[in-house]
């Protein structure tokens, strides 16, 4: 098998507790590692597990004379299980006391003198830990204690490819979930933007033919033909926008550029306008005069369209008001543009401030890009920024929002 798939592996079998059906397996192995215990009359029976620096007791048998407790960890250092786990082999010490090898373990001094341990491997081959007896006093474990442990790790290592299995039908199953909602999502966005963007081209195509051809009416008429070709171009960046989406729902990285935020921001109030023009909206920027230049790609248009749009749809007043703010920021030494979005909607509520940042919180009230807090945060903690919401007049909810986002600065 090769490396990757040996990562794979060891990724699935990290944390074994984390799977449910875990539990019905592991109290089977130790109602096991008491019976062997009765069977071949020794005080300790014990599955071990490795993890790099460590190991671990996974299950002990229950014996007054068992100094061994379940989750105790020891450091690698000359135990008699660590030279299976090196060796990948058999290990029969009948009594370490006489051998000069072994004389000196560690595991003397809690009175255990004589093991027999083997190595436990996961369905990779990769080295789980081990199975092994231990007894006070010298014993060379007969042929058939050899096989009966034998048998015992075997039917361990038939658990561990069940639990590998049931791990991988896990995994299976959350990544065609997550691939569900995915694609749910994506088509909820299309169809709200599109939808959008029609109706903003049929309005324009609607108005554009009650107007006739006199000198007066022709430059509405090339603001119609301006604003069918500025949707039209928006319906084409979508496209491109949920391809982009979906690699960085996916975790992959990307390039930034320079943008200029000032640009990206009257282009979203344009927008927002445009997408809202039977709604009486007035935006306001307090700004710096000199351009504001930040890293960024222009997913950062889609977050503001997409703020700027929630505003309006979820207002409170029949004037919505929307103020942006921008300031500079110092935080740890560093230096960065502060962006609010003050509105004078309804507001969010205090227990749903973290929650409406969620994947699973998708906005589809109204028009707009329904484009999801949770991936509006995603892109902006792609350009190393942050996001989140206060009260526009702190300590009163119901008075509008203000959505903050602050953003490494860049030749500012």
């Amino acid at each position: 098998m090769n490396d990757s798939n040996n990562t794979f592996l060891r990724k699935d079998f990290k944390d074994l507790s984390k799977f449910i059906t875990h539990e019905e397996i592991f109290e089977k192995w130790e109602i096991l590692v008491n019976i062997m215990a009765k069977i071949i009359q020794v005080p300790v029976v014990l599955i071990m597990k490795v993890d790099k620096l460590y190991i671990e007791v996974f299950c002990s048998s229950e014996s007054e004379k068992n100094p061994y407790k379940k989750g105790d960890k020891n450091y690698l250092a000359g135990l008699y299980c660590e030279t299976v786990i090196k060796s990948r082999k058999k290990l029969l010490i009948p009594n370490a006391l006489k051998d000069k090898n072994w004389n000196m373990n560690p595991e003397i001094k809690l009175g255990m003198v004589s093991y027999l341990g083997f190595p436990l491997f996961y369905p990779n081959g990769e080295i789980f830990g081990t199975i092994c007896v231990l007894d006070t006093k010298e014993n060379y474990y007969s042929k058939n204690i050899e096989d009966l442990v034998l048998q015992f790790k075997e039917l361990v290592e038939s658990h561990l490819s069940l639990l590998y299995l049931n791990t991988k039908i896990k995994k299976s199953e959350e990544k065609y979930r997550k691939s569900y909602e995915q694609v749910n999502f994506y088509k909820d966005l299309i169809t709200h933007d599109m939808n959008n963007f029609v109706n903003v081209i049929q309005g324009s195509i609607e108005l554009y033919s009650l107007l006739n051809n006199s000198p007066e009416n022709l430059r509405k008429k090339e603001s119609f033909i301006e604003l069918i070709s500025n949707s039209s171009n928006k319906a084409r960046k979508l496209i491109s926008n949920i391809s982009t989406l979906s690699q960085i729902q996916e975790g992959q990285t990307f390039s930034l550029k320079e943008v200029d935020i000032m640009k990206f921001l009257n282009e979203a109030i344009k927008f927002t306008h445009e997408c809202f023009h039977d709604q009486e909206i007035e935006v306001s920027i307090n700004a710096f005069d000199k351009p504001i230049i930040i890293q960024a790609n222009d997913l950062l248009l889609e977050v503001f369209e997409n703020i700027l749009n929630n505003a309006v749809k979820f207002k409170n007043n029949p004037k919505i008001e929307i103020t942006i703010k921008i300031s500079k920021e110092n935080k740890e030494d560093k230096d960065y543009i502060k962006i609010e979005f003050l509105d004078n909607g309804m507001g969010i509520p205090d227990e749903q401030k973290n929650y409406i940042f969620q994947k699973s919180v998708v906005i589809k009230k109204g028009n707009g890009l329904g484009f999801g807090l949770s991936v509006v945060k995603k892109v902006i903690e792609l350009y190393n920024g942050m996001i989140w919401v206060e009260d526009r007049l702190r300590g009163d909810s119901s008075q509008g929002s203000n959505f903050i986002i602050i953003l490494p600065k860049e030749g500012f």
